[in-house]
């Protein structure tokens, strides 16, 4: 499914700049994880902003898997 038609046409360029990842159910938790530390290396590396990071799991109902959960604090 192609949905670029749908996307606002100044923003084209920016979407030009977003890399193109081929997901899988293989594939999914290596990129989850991938943007998992790199969100939580931003928040830390922000001088201007003090943060505490913690990474919880949350367990599932029944046959549903657990939550990973990434919460950001302010220090």
């Amino acid at each position: 499914m192609n949905t670029r038609s749908l996307v606002l046409p100044e923003l084209l360029p920016l979407l030009e700049e977003i890399p193109t990842v081929d997901l899988s159910a293989e594939s999914l938790p290596a990129f989850r994880a991938g943007l998992e530390q790199t969100a939580g290396q931003s928040f830390l590396q922000a001088e201007d902003y003090p943060v505490t990071l913690e990474r919880l799991n949350i367990p599932g109902t029944e046959n549903a898997p657990p939550i990973r959960l990434l919460t950001v604090r302010p220090r």
